[in-house]
């Protein structure tokens, strides 16, 4: 139809069909199709056969699809193209075919908006990748370029392998999409850099600024430090020199406030170089080589707030080498060291003692072999161990004047070793043991030496010790005196010494025993050095419990004692057999015992002031006891029989001490209570025998005296042989040579035997104890020679006496009478004593008292005798 549109349905030649719209000679105008043979189809508007309008391209071959405006077949006007399926889709404006600006958007995410040129990105936009990365400035040719910045994402890594940091942005001059220029950059850590960047590396100068305070500013290459620059750290230290690959290298100062300043040569961070100079705040400052952070080589160092200050080798950091000091205390020292301490050979001056020591040292102390002079003059040559006298050694000391050589252990001698005095007065060779004579040793002194085990310097254990002046002891030892068992023996001559103890001047004397503290102790033989053997136990030096003695004369004395005197019950016997059973009380025989003469026959007897004889069962004649001008009593008014006998009365009425009534016998009459008690006598029992004791050694007392009287009386044989040759000397009792009895303080009566071949006459008198001179009085019996009796000291004979032996014998065998007399009374007071001591228990026990009756006489009726008006009956 002309002037108007048709619809056209046209195959052209090469394949195209339209489908559409046509007007006057087939010009496709309108809506329609049309289809290219290699699969392009567009539809939409044409215009004078054009695409121009509205309309849709697809091309399959090349997986676009547009769909927009269209101008003269160009896309022109606002369009969206979509590219491989919509995988990229492209919005916005176009101009003759181009995209100018607009949109594009990816299927992963990726966002571009801004302006376009040919589909690439030119001019400013944002642009938004995959990962989250931004960048928001120019492009060029679909490339950042120019100025702009980037934001990576924080699962981004750094753009640049050859950043040691995660770089968060940039903003600065770009090329080719990378960081190149100046710019800043900023780091996920925190960090921010303002300096020249390539490829998001710090190259050139720059300022960085870290998250911990530090701040480097200075010189770059490959994102390090290089170049000169100033670093500073948060804590103040602050660095400035020379830098290479990131560490202080070359020529620097680094500064720690308040703490230390080097200025010198560095290495790869490390003060590394000759003519390093460290000052500390301390004072301390050195001068010299470094290697590796550390003094090493050649140095000086000086405090000058403690003086201190060494000159030597260095070696890692510690003085090592051969290298002089003058110490903290103010000590010099010269010599090699080892790990920053003295050590090796050296010379060390002690300051505060002015001790000078060569030798070998460890770890700054004395170790090894050496010598020590000291102020004092002492000299120690030999072996150290940590400071100490350590091992064999020598020391001469000034102090002690003495010389030890041998071991030591910890500074004191202490093992095997010899100390001597400079004159050689003084030796031992022995142990040590805390710098004290110790163990099994030899000592030898001008006084004594000593040969056993030792203890603190003292004799202590087992050893022998004798005395050069004659002595020796050999046994224990505690403490330096005698303890425990030992044997000590004085020799002739023997004196004391000092702290020895041994023997007494001029004394024999030998002890074999135990021993406390120095003295006899406990169970022992001693030897007194007069001829006197005690054996027994021995208390503060004395007898005491149960011993004995032996005398020269070979009487002994076997029981008890008390503070070194014979006291309780002891037994003494006689050279000839005779012997004595008793008590004994403060060295004297008292109260009743038995006499045993060398035949057998016992004689019971009272010993001590008791006046009372005893009638022993066989009664024995004796003579008169009477004193001169004394009368004596009747034999009724004296007796008391020793067993079985019975007292009597002043009227001569039997007491019966011992008879019916005290056993309970014949004639016991009940005591008015009808118990069995004491009589009426037992009041009085205790107060009387007190009484009676003290009379009975007060009578004893009496009859020694006069006993002396007797022997000293004009009418006394001894004055009638010395005036006129017809009479002999009193002599002892006993014929043997050199025999001794015990006295009544341990005396000695010392007898002589007649001479030899001289006849011994004895007249009937004499040979029964009862002679007499004519016209003397009855004389008292001589003091006993035996344990009890006074000292009767030798008589010298007189020259005058040598013509009439006879006589001299005959008066010695009175002498020997009237003695014996004297040993029977002291047997019978001593048995009246044990008599009475058995009342005492007796009524003590609540035996009977025998007859009594109140109001009777005690004297006439208690049955025992009582002291009454100072007499005893």
């Amino acid at each position: 139809m002309l002037g108007g549109r048709y619809p056209v349905n046209r195959t052209f030649r090469g394949g195209d069909h339209y489908s559409g719209d046509c007007v006057e000679n087939h010009v496709k105008d309108g809506k329609g199709t049309y289809t290219w043979a290699n699969g392009d189809v567009y539809d939409g508007q044409f215009a004078k056969d054009r695409q121009e309008g509205q309309g849709k391209l697809t091309r399959p071959s090349v997986e676009e699809e547009y769909v927009g405006s269209w101008l003269a077949d160009l896309r022109h006007g606002r369009g969206e193209l979509r590219v491989r399926g919509g995988e990229v889709v492209f919005q916005g404006d176009w101009c003759r075919d181009e995209l100018i600006s607009g949109l594009r958007t990816g299927a992963d995410g990726s966002r571009y908006e801004g302006g376009f040129l040919g589909l690439r990105r030119q001019g400013r936009g944002r642009d938004v990748s995959p990962q989250g990365t931004s960048y928001e400035g120019e492009f060029v040719g679909d490339e950042c370029h120019g100025q702009g910045t980037i934001v990576l994402s924080k699962a981004s890594a750094s753009p640049s392998s050859s950043s040691s940091r995660a770089v968060a942005s940039f903003t600065g001059v770009f090329v080719r999409s990378l960081p190149h220029g100046f710019g800043r950059l900023c780091y996920l850590n925190g960090d921010q850099y303002d300096g020249m960047v390539v490829d998001f590396t710090r190259e050139g100068t720059g300022c960085l600024v870290t998250s911990r305070g530090e701040r480097y500013d200075g010189g770059w290459l490959n994102d390090v430090q290089e170049g000169s620059g100033t670093c500073e750290w948060p804590g103040g230290d602050v660095y400035t020199g020379q830098w290479r690959a990131g560490q202080r290298h070359g020529r620097g100062r680094h500064e720690k406030p308040g703490q230390w300043c080097y200025d010198g040569p560095w290495e790869s961070g490390r003060r590394h170089g000759n003519d390093g100079r460290l000052d500390l705040a301390s004072g301390d400052s050195y001068r010299g080589s470094w290697a590796e952070d550390v003094l090493n080589g050649e140095g000086s160092h000086a405090n000058k707030r403690t003086g201190e200050s060494y000159r030597g080798q260095y070696f890692k950091g510690r003085r090592c080498g051969e290298g002089s000091a003058v110490l903290s205390d103010g000590s010099n020292y010269q010599g090699r060291w080892e790990d920053g301490q003295i050590a090796g050979q050296g010379q060390l001056i002690d300051a505060a003692t002015g001790d000078r020591y060569v030798g070998e040292l460890l770890a700054g102390e004395l170790h090894g072999s050496g010598r020590c002079e000291h102020a004092s003059g002492d000299v120690y040559e030999g072996s150290f161990c940590r400071g100490r006298r350590h091992g064999h050694g020598r020391l001469s000391s000034v102090r002690d004047n003495e010389t030890y050589e041998g071991l030591w252990a910890e500074g004191v001698r202490s093992g095997e070793g010899t100390s001597s005095s400079r004159d050689g007065s003084k030796q031992y060779w022995g142990q040590w043991r805390q710098d004290k004579m110790n163990g099994e040793g030899k000592l030898r002194c001008p006084e004594y030496s000593y040969r056993g085990t030792l203890r603190d310097g003292l004799r202590d254990g087992h050893g022998i010790c004798s005395v050069e002046a004659g002595g020796e002891y050999e046994g224990q030892w505690l403490a330096g005196e005698y303890n425990g068992k030992g044997r000590f023996c004085a020799k002739a001559g023997g004196r004391s010494v000092g702290d020895v103890g041994i023997a007494q001047p001029g004394s024999v004397e030998e002890y074999d025993g135990e021993w406390v503290r120095g003295k006899r102790e406990g169970n022992g033989v001693w030897q007194d050095g007069k001829g006197n053997t005690f054996t027994g136990t021995f208390v503060d030096g004395v007898l005491q419990g149960t011993g004995s003695v032996k005398l020269p004369s070979n009487d002994c004395y076997q029981g008890e004692w008390c503070r070194g005197r014979k006291h309780g019950r002891g037994v003494f016997r006689f050279w000839d057999g005779a012997r004595i059973e008793g008590e004994w009380c403060d060295d004297q025989l008292k109260g009743t015992g038995t006499h045993v003469s060398a035949a057998g026959e016992r004689t019971t007897r009272t010993y001590g002031h008791l006046t009372d004889a005893i009638t022993p069962k066989r009664e024995v004649e004796r003579p008169s006891m009477a004193v001169p001008g004394e009368t004596a009593e009747p034999s009724s008014r004296r007796r008391l029989s020793g067993h079985g006998g019975d007292a009597v009365t002043s009227d001569g009425t039997p007491c019966g001490a011992r008879g019916a009534a005290a056993r309970g016998g014949r004639g016991a009459t009940a005591l008015p209570s009808g118990g069995r008690g004491r009589g009426c006598g037992s009041r009085v029992l205790d107060g009387e025998l007190d009484v009676l004791n003290d009379s009975l050694e007060e009578e004893l007392a009496n009859i020694e005296d006069r006993g002396a009287r007797t022997l000293s009386a004009p009418s006394n044989p001894r004055h009638i042989a010395a005036k006129s040759a017809k009479a002999a000397l009193v002599a002892p009792s006993r014929p043997q040579s050199g025999r001794q009895s015990l006295g009544t303080q341990g005396s000695v009566v010392r007898d002589e035997q007649p001479a030899p071949g001289r006849p011994q006459r004895q007249s009937a008198a004499a040979a029964s104890g009862h002679c007499r001179p004519s016209g003397a009085t009855p004389q008292a019996a001589l003091p006993s020679p035996g344990p009890t009796g006074p000292r009767v000291e030798e008589v010298k004979q007189e020259e005058s006496l040598e013509d009439a032996p006879q006589d001299r014998h005959l008066l010695a065998q009175l002498a020997r009478g009237l003695a014996a007399d004297n040993l029977r009374l002291r047997e019978e007071l001593a048995a009246a004593r044990l008599e009475i001591r058995e009342l005492r228990m007796h009524f003590d026990q609540g035996g009977e008292a025998g007859p009594c009756r109140l109001g009777d006489d005690p004297v006439q009726s208690c049955g025992r005798k009582v002291w009454t008006e100072g007499r005893l009956f």
